[in-house]
């Protein structure tokens, strides 16, 4: 584990210099190089890589998400957040019906289960969306959208997808609970990580009232940031949500104003933000090279034929991708082959496929090889196509100069 770990940030930094000198998306290395520690050359086990999918997962999406929230500005993230919710809404739906369709006419399986293994896959990665937002210039505009659309995609990935998963074993489902759960996860999550942000900006303004130095504050922000994720899913709300709100509410404190005078300690705050950007994008670095090595260590090559139907499957959610977020991007048709390209599956895909074959459900063995694949091919295809429309923009710069 160590071996491996030292390898993935040692490769992981050289990955960015190759990327910043070739271009080769060190995305793509990472995963290949987690297919030869994992497949290949067997470094970890299989069983501990599995195990450890939820604990690196939940720490990933905990601290790239209060990372992205550290960059975003309020008024910019509630401008966007309608269209980030009908993209992910109607997404979230395409994909449910696609993959349910195709796996129950093409491979014979079971509808529900077809339209569960739609609900797993039917999201945007939250590690993905930033990942690739860190090497591609966008907008503030398009940049909330994103981050939006990844985080609430993934709340009602799982909700939906484990309420499919208790309609296949006891036949019980309703739909008007599903969307109350959706809302008091996302609602829930959104007050944790704003209260705690406001308690530590109140604990700071008072310790540096008292004291003529704080020590460690700035580690002690990252740990509430992930205590922030922990108590929300303790809760069963949403834990991204949770941490990107506990970030938000650091960075845009002009809100409370009105009722706590901020300005005194305004130089103070711009340190630990500044601090805090430049900590977090190196504790993110670490978190999203280890994020896409581990998702190469679970790549299973079953059969050429699933590895086809995984390919189509793919291809026919990134066709419907570009449809459903076209009447959604007119405002910035210059990004839109970007967005429409990002179909990149994560942390919420990589559990939700293994649930049924745990469980011992009929079919859950194919859900999960096909879950696999799919999560694999949609990772270097979104990596391929945003690398494909950096090297455009760089050549469209190049031509106008």
């Amino acid at each position: 584990m160590l071996f491996v770990l030292s390898s993935v940030i040692i490769l992981g930094f050289s990955a960015s210099i190759i990327f910043r000198k070739t271009g080769f998306p060190d995305i793509l290395m990472l995963i290949f190089l987690g297919i030869l520690f994992g497949p290949v050359l067997h470094v970890l086990d299989e069983e501990i890589v599995k195990a450890i999918v939820a604990p690196v997962g939940a720490l990933a999406i905990a601290l790239i998400l209060f990372d992205g929230g550290l960059g975003l500005n309020l008024n910019t993230l509630i401008k966007e957040t309608p269209k980030a919710l009908g993209a992910a809404i109607l997404w979230f739906i395409s994909s449910l019906v696609i993959v349910g369709v195709f796996t129950s006419l093409v491979l014979g399986l079971d509808p529900w289960l077809g339209m569960y293994l739609g609900a797993s896959v039917g999201g945007l990665s939250a590690p993905v969306a930033l990942g690739l937002l860190r090497e591609v210039r966008v907008d503030d505009e398009i940049r909330a959208r994103l981050v939006l659309e990844s985080v609430v995609s993934d709340v009602i990935c799982i909700v939906i997808g484990i309420s499919l998963l208790d309609s296949i074993l006891h036949g019980s489902m309703d739909a008007a609970s599903i969307a109350g759960i959706i809302l008091s996860k996302a609602s829930t999550g959104l007050v944790i990580g704003s209260v705690l942000g406001i308690i530590w900006m109140l604990i700071l303004i008072r310790l540096h009232k008292h004291m003529k130095q704080v020590e460690y504050e700035y580690i002690a922000t990252i740990g509430l940031a992930i205590l922030a994720y922990t108590i929300a899913e303790y809760s069963r709300a949403s834990g991204g949500i949770a941490s990107l709100s506990f970030g938000l509410t650091l960075s845009n404190r002009w809100v409370l104003q009105p009722l706590v005078d901020f300005s005194p300690y305004e130089k103070m705050f711009k340190n630990i933000n500044r601090f805090l950007k430049r900590f977090s994008n190196e504790i993110s670095f670490f978190m999203k090279s280890f994020f896409f090595t581990h998702f190469g260590m679970l790549f299973v090559f079953t059969d050429i034929y699933l590895m086809l139907y995984s390919t189509i499957i793919v291809i026919l959610l990134m066709i419907s991708r570009f449809i459903v977020v076209y009447p959604l991007t007119r405002d910035k048709p210059k990004y839109y082959p970007l967005v429409s390209s990002m179909v990149g599956k994560g942390l919420a895909a990589a559990v939700l496929i293994q649930l049924p074959y745990t469980m011992g459900v009929p079919g859950g063995e194919l859900v999960f090889d096909l879950g696999v694949n799919i999560v694999f091919i949609s990772l270097v295809a979104t990596v391929v196509a945003a690398f494909i429309y950096q090297k455009m923009e760089r050549h469209r710069v190049h031509k106008k100069r």
